[in-house]
């Protein structure tokens, strides 16, 4: 699996157990020939698995997510047999291994790392599995299990989600007209987990299948592939996934992901025109603008300077835009309420139309005051050139 993608974690234990009891030099696997953990069914290692569990748990949010992974050894012969283990793990924090409870990590060596390597790419059956993955560690740990003797190895760590921004070639319409205060908001998140299961296989005895959580924010989407019998619950605003994991695939495949919420854009809004009709006279906006996405709600005061009056209108208004595409603007449609406050008080209605390339743009507008009396200005259409900050 390529990791060049957004995000992704993964894992998987191999052990690397000497059929001997524990002896020296446990840090560094035997030969592959002697590697029970990944080598062939039924290899010479005495070591069993008899359960395993792999649970993954996003539910306080994505810079919490937290994967556990238990296996339950058995060593069903009379003598002590042990060895090495290594955990991998791709953008994974805080990775932590215990035996029975206790800390049991211990350094990879290089030359180990390349067995280990080895080992695990050919037990996925992809020579290339393991090949320059960014983000790839490895975690050992040693093994020493008395004879007729249950071990619990538990691997905990944190999974880190990389962010991935929607705005390509485009932006939301509040996005590209307001620049001057941001708020809030989420990226769209997602991230994978390559779980391999093939190397359970290679143990002399193993599960038909191994238990499966998932645990996420009901407002995530989650898709999995290798797993079986999903039952989804949901409480409290948190919807997990139990199954199960067949041993006999070769790996499980999980991609959880958020989608985006467009943070709050606000900031000022400076017009410049005239009047297209009988009107006459300049007329200057300025005014705030606040939005998410394509919505957008403004209030401005207008002034109009013409030779026998000065009109002072204020015009609460909401629009709705398309995004800004390189060389194609976001344009907008939306109503107003203006209320004149001089040389006389009215109320009316306007219907605006806007075109944006970023912050500079176009607005007309079309103003009808019902009440007003037979005047040039009862209706008005006005055409301005618009700046957003």
């Amino acid at each position: 699996m390529h990791l060049a993608l957004p995000a992704l974690a993964g894992a998987c234990l191999g052990l690397a157990l000497l059929a001997a009891p524990a002896a020296a030099n446990m840090a560094a696997p035997p030969p592959p020939a002697r590697v029970s953990g990944l080598a062939a069914a039924g290899g010479p290692g005495p070591l069993e698995v008899r359960a395993a569990d792999l649970v993954i748990d996003c539910a306080a949010g994505p810079e919490a997510c937290r994967l556990q992974v238990t296996y339950q050894l058995h060593n069903p012969g009379p003598a002590s047999a042990g060895g090495a283990a290594a955990f991998y793990a791709v953008d994974t924090e805080d990775v932590t291994v215990t035996v029975d409870g206790q800390p049991a990590g211990q350094p990879v060596t290089a030359d180990a790392a390349d067995a280990f390597d080895a080992t695990v790419a050919s037990a996925s059956g992809d020579p290339r599995a393991l090949r320059d993955e960014p983000g790839l560690s490895r975690h050992g740990v040693a093994l020493a299990l008395a004879g007729g003797a249950d071990a619990t190895v538990v691997v905990t760590g944190v999974l880190h989600p990389r962010d991935r921004r929607r705005y390509y070639l485009s932006l939301p319409a509040a996005a590209a007209r307001h620049r001057l205060f941001v708020h809030g908001g989420r990226a769209d998140r997602r991230f994978r987990l390559r779980y391999l299961v093939a190397p359970i296989r290679t143990w002399s005895g193993f599960p038909a299948a191994m238990t499966f959580t998932l645990r996420q924010p009901a407002g995530w989407s989650a898709s999995v592939v290798g797993a079986t019998d999903l039952v989804t619950a949901r409480a409290g605003g948190v919807v997990t996934q139990r199954g199960r994991i067949a041993t006999d695939e070769s790996t499980l495949e999980v991609e959880l992901a958020v989608a985006p919420r467009p943070p709050i854009h606000a900031g000022l809004v400076l017009g410049l025109g005239g009047h297209v009709d009988d009107a006459t006279g300049v007329r200057v906006r300025a005014g705030v603008e606040a939005g998410r996405g394509p919505y957008l709600a403004s209030v401005a005061v207008e002034v109009e300077r013409a030779d026998d009056a000065t009109g002072v209108i204020v015009v609460p208004a909401v629009t709705v835009a398309s995004p800004w595409v390189l060389i194609i603007p976001s344009v907008g449609l939306g109503l107003g309420v203006p209320v004149r406050l001089r040389p006389t008080t009215a109320v009316g209605g306007r219907f605006l139309a806007d075109a944006h390339f970023g912050p500079v743009g176009l607005m007309l507008a079309l103003d009808y005051y019902p009440g007003m009396a037979a005047d040039p200005r009862r209706f008005e259409v006005a055409l301005l050139g618009q700046l957003t900050l």
